[in-house]
């Protein structure tokens, strides 16, 4: 398992996950990072079937235990690398092709749920909701890392620190922690309230990826021409 530098930096991941995570490492006595990984995916997975059968009742908090536990062990698995030393790049790329793979699933699975419950004329209000939300969120998530693969920059720095541009944008990216988006689970007790959610997220998901294009755009072609401009001048 390879360290893992993907945390957001936001309130929930920060205060609430890593905390709960530090607690399940200390008592991950007998298993690998590798290994907790693959738990965390299967307890995802378990608690994604179980979200056709329970919606539209109180059992869909079930799954959402269950999802919100498995945000645990994904950061469980990169503390228990550091700590015992056992990073690698297959556990890298384990820890990264699942949670890309998560985020497939979970919108696969809100469609079936949505398609299975709703009623037929809501099916372009489905369709809507569903390609905005996996579009823009898996658009997201490769931008990020082709974003510090490539430009060596992180999507996250932005949040870092106390100044007032970083808690303004703390605030704004807020419903974008994973930690947050699951709880969007509870809306299925009333999968007409959550259908109306759903399409919110899927909105606010899409003006997150555009306005991060545009500031990573701007960004590197300021850092271009600054460049461009010490080379001229080095010519001379």
């Amino acid at each position: 398992m390879a360290e893992k530098k993907k945390s957001t930096g936001l309130p929930y991941t920060m205060y609430i996950n890593r905390n709960l995570a530090r607690f399940v490492t200390k008592r991950s006595i007998h298993l690998t990072p590798n290994q907790i990984t693959v738990i965390g995916f299967i307890i995802l997975l378990i608690g994604l079937i179980l979200l056709p059968f329970t919606a539209n009742t109180l059992l869909v908090l079930i799954s959402y235990l269950l999802l919100a536990f498995s945000y645990v062990l994904d950061s469980v698995d990169g503390q228990l690398a550091r700590v015992r030393n056992m990073c690698s790049p297959f556990g890298e790329w384990l820890d990264h092709s699942l949670d890309g793979l998560r985020m497939i699933l979970l919108q696969l699975t809100f469609l079936i749920v949505l398609l299975k419950t709703s009623p037929n004329d809501n099916i372009i209000l489905i369709i809507l909701g569903f390609s905005l939300n996996i579009i823009a969120i898996t658009s997201n998530y490769f931008f990020s890392i082709l974003k510090q693969l490539i430009l060596k920059q992180k999507s996250g720095d932005l949040i870092k620190g106390n100044s007032l541009k970083s808690i303004l944008s703390k605030i704004l990216l807020t419903p974008a922690d994973y930690g947050i988006y699951i709880m969007s689970v509870l809306f299925l007790i009333n999968t007409n309230n959550f259908l109306k959610l759903y399409i919110l997220y899927g909105i606010y998901y899409s003006l997150i990826f555009i306005s991060n294009f545009i500031v990573t755009v701007s960004q590197n072609l300021k850092l271009l021409r600054l460049n461009t401009t010490d080379e001229s001048r080095d010519a001379e």
